[in-house]
């Protein structure tokens, strides 16, 4: 009995070695499993990721082209207080977008499972623009790890670096952009609203002529129009107080030659490097204050009148007029000096033009007065034989406007007729 006991701990001591032996067998095979898995995820990382950090850089050079470096309004002016809300970037301001922008891509400061092995990117771009050159250099570390990354069961490091350049004429765009955010000069307005705007279209799209032959170019107003002026304006103009032109514009540059692939999620193609920037302002067109008493055809002859520092128009619709688009027997202002009627305004010279004029400046309007002229004429032949018999001749007064030249009873006795 003693000896199948003994002999019964022998072998369970052997397979209890045994066991452990095989364990601490295991154990080594996957700590080297593990080891080569990082290593190797670590070797797969370093010579792939400059191919991703290649394509993230040139799409965000693409991308942050087309909402202007981070900037859309390179030029916009708040019409309240006149300030100045947009802005154009910096050198200095278009490096940090761009670098700011490559968080986001994958690759560069993150971390990542790749079949159970973790891998952490902690890398910093530098990008340079040039003249005609964009280079960015992208340096930092890689790491990866097994297990948890801050008690990893066994973890591998590399301190890695890539540069990447890129033909583009960075400064050419820039200076195109620049034209746009330089705001435009406009003549004061004479007359006729559309042929004014179309005038001042033109005139926006001539200064782009200086825009280099290098890039094409794409203009669009997306906002183009006359307005008066009402308190959200009164930064550029008093309220009713003038004309002011507002234009809100937007402005591509593109290179002629597409010499890169852009990634999106659908495609990879070749693309031009294109920058979009957007301008917006208000620009006085007409000021009463220094035009009273004058009369100006907006779309009709003498439609639109200044007068006492203030706008007024005739049967005719101007945004932000409100009260002060008169019709007929409306007056500019209480004592104004114009009147509104079928031919635009008129001053008070011209009040018997019709019943709109008189009427306009307080005045009443006559209509035509009869009056007849009778008389008893005798008349002889030659026989000397006589007769008699009443001649008349009707007569009226013209309609006038009272009390001005009041064609009245006493003006029209007959004694020319006797």
């Amino acid at each position: 009995m003693i000896v199948i006991f003994v002999l019964f701990v022998i072998v369970r001591l052997y397979y209890h070695d045994a066991m452990s032996y095989k364990l601490k067998h295991q154990n080594i095979v996957f700590a080297e499993v593990e080891i080569l898995k990082v290593k190797n995820t670590l070797l797969l990382a370093e010579k792939s990721l400059p191919f991703t950090w290649n394509l993230s850089v040139l799409r965000e050079i693409f991308d942050a082209g087309v909402k202007g470096f981070g900037s859309e309004f390179w030029h916009k002016i708040n019409p309240a207080d006149k300030s100045e809300g947009g802005k154009i970037p910096s050198t200095e301001e278009i490096k940090s977008y761009i670098e700011m922008g490559l968080n986001k891509y994958r690759g560069f400061n993150d971390v990542d499972d790749f079949n159970g092995v973790g891998l952490a990117t902690s890398v910093r771009p530098d990008v340079t623009l040039g003249d005609a050159k964009i280079t960015a250099k992208v340096s930092g570390r890689l790491k990866t790890f097994a297990g948890d990354e801050k008690n990893p069961l066994t973890q591998s490091e590399k301190r890695v670096e890539a540069a990447f350049s890129y033909l583009v004429q960075f400064k050419k765009i820039v200076d195109a952009g620049k034209l746009l955010a330089a705001g435009v000069k406009i003549s004061p307005f004479t007359s006729n609203g559309n042929a004014y705007k179309s005038q001042v279209e033109a005139s926006i799209l001539s200064q782009f002529g200086a825009v280099s032959p290098d890039l094409d170019k794409k203009f669009t107003l997306e906002k183009s129009r006359l307005l008066v002026p009402s308190q959200a304006e009164a930064g550029i103009l008093a309220a009713l107080s003038g004309l002011v032109y507002h234009y809100l514009a937007e402005g591509q540059f593109t290179e002629k030659q597409a010499l890169y692939h852009y990634l999106d999620e659908n495609k990879f193609e070749k693309k031009p490097f294109s920058l979009t920037v957007k301008a917006e302002d208000y620009l006085v067109a007409l000021d009463c204050a220094t035009n009273n008493g004058r009369l100006f055809t907006f779309s009709a002859a003498n439609d639109m009148a200044c007068d006492r520092n203030k706008i007024y128009t005739c049967n005719t619709f101007i945004e932000g007029i409100g009260g002060n688009q008169l019709a007929c027997s409306g007056r500019t202002g209480a004592s104004g000096n114009f009147g509104c009627g079928e031919e635009g305004f008129k001053d008070e010279s011209r009040v018997e033009d019709s019943p709109c004029y008189c009427s306009a400046f307080g005045r009443q309007w006559l209509p035509y007065v009869p009056w007849v002229c009778s008389k008893t004429v005798k008349k002889c032949d030659a026989a000397g034989s006589c007769t008699t018999e009443i001649v008349t001749e009707h007569r009226w007064c013209r309609a006038e406007c009272y009390p001005r030249n009041l064609c009245q009873w006493r003006e029209m006795d007959c004694s020319d007729f006797y």
